[in-house]
């Protein structure tokens, strides 16, 4: 198992420092999240903090995600933390105006509003009013 997380522009291996993990994939219901338990060590995660966890071998990974909370370090010097995948960014209260749009350019326009990677988008040419 490999775990890393930036800070500072720093990539961290933590996988060693890592005290407890937490993986709850949320595929149909919203965003997955991973809530974890480090050995602060020097490592300071903050809120925007990338996270990943994966097998030695894989290019994608497990998970992948976005310091959303931290709590820490206690007297022992451990840090708790709470990340999301990317898609809780689609769950933010701000409204887009849609007239004329069709879901694939709503879905383009919101990721690019986000700063997300779009990935394939097929244009059904429905009209969104």
């Amino acid at each position: 198992m490999l775990f890393l997380a930036e800070s500072n522009n720093v990539i961290h291996d933590l996988t060693g420092s890592v005290t407890e993990l937490s993986w709850t994939d949320e595929l149909n219901n919203g965003a997955s999240y991973l809530e974890f338990s480090y050995i602060a060590d020097g490592v300071v995660l903050e809120n925007g903090s990338p996270v990943r966890l994966s097998s030695d071998d894989q290019a994608d990974g497990y998970f992948y995600g976005i310091v959303f909370k931290v709590r820490g370090p206690d007297k022992n010097g451990i840090v708790e933390v709470k990340a999301y995948d990317r898609l809780r960014y689609c769950k933010a209260k701000d409204t887009i105006p849609i007239s004329g749009d069709t879901v694939s350019t709503l879905v383009t326009r919101m990721c690019a509003f986000f700063g997300l990677p779009t990935g394939q988008n097929t244009d059904n040419g429905f009209v969104l009013k």
